[in-house]
């Protein structure tokens, strides 16, 4: 049986719940440079928004400051996302009161403050999942995360590993825009943000595709200060901007 290529892959994106301040230890860049993405927030509700948007490796929440209960919001979390749960764990009194959530499925413990090496070590090792992510399938293009492979009516589509990333991360998010901000984010690989040249790499997916498929047919649907999203025929959306809209960004992210 293949493993879940989600336990597989770095960097993880984290969604963290409660105060920042109180839950971790280290700077942004320093996470990032450990292959962890956090996505911090404050109330519960922000990060089921956030989860609703794009899926998350590990949801770590500090139960000491949740707006609501750590019994409810895990209730919430589950009905958005199987991903695993840390809770952060102080002292032995906070582990007494978290012995019942730690009984839940794949609720797990670390130890406050939560800084990279600690959280990078409370990830690996959880338990690797069994089961196969299946293939996204949208109209004619087929993305399998597991495998590494894309294609389109069949036809397997040559992609480098960053272009595929991201024709990975712009399926999962079909048929909403993903903005510069969050590809930047998402794909640093332990580089800050402000490395990773957003264009470039839209560009470099957009020729790869352009490879493999017709040029009466462009996937990518770019948008200034919007994003990009896919454009995948009879599964397209009515509320896509107009064709010279729709190009705008297309043109300059052209090699």
């Amino acid at each position: 049986m293949s493993l879940d290529s989600a336990d597989l892959a770095w960097p993880k994106r984290v969604v963290a719940i409660g105060r920042t301040g109180e839950l971790v230890r280290g700077r942004t860049a320093e996470f990032r440079h450990a292959g962890l993405v956090l996505r911090p927030h404050d109330r519960v509700i922000d990060a089921l928004i956030d989860l609703a948007k794009q899926p998350a490796s590990v949801i770590l929440i500090d139960t000491a400051h949740l707006d609501i209960s750590a019994d409810d919001a895990i209730h919430l979390l589950r009905s958005q996302t199987e991903a695993p749960i840390l809770l952060g764990i102080g002292d032995s009194a906070e582990t007494a009161a978290t012995a019942a959530l730690l009984r839940s499925c794949d609720v797990h413990a670390v130890l406050l403050p939560v800084t990279p090496q600690r959280l990078g070590d409370a990830i690996r090792r959880l338990p690797v999942r069994v089961e196969v992510q299946a293939p996204i399938q949208l109209g004619d293009l087929v993305v399998d995360e597991a495998g590494f492979y894309a294609s389109w009516q069949g036809r397997r589509i040559d992609l480098t590993r960053r272009s595929f990333e991201l024709l990975a991360l712009l399926a999962h998010a079909y048929p909403r825009y993903t903005s510069p901000a969050d590809i930047a984010q998402t794909l640093a690989m332990g580089h800050t943000s402000r490395e990773v040249n957003v264009r470039s790499i839209i560009a470099r997916l957009r020729a790869g595709l352009a490879r493999s498929i017709p040029d009466d047919i462009d996937l990518l649907v770019s948008v200034p200060r919007v994003g990009v999203r896919l454009e995948v025929g009879d599964l397209a959306t009515d509320a896509a901007p107009s064709p010279r809209s729709e190009r705008a960004l297309a043109g300059r992210s052209r090699p």
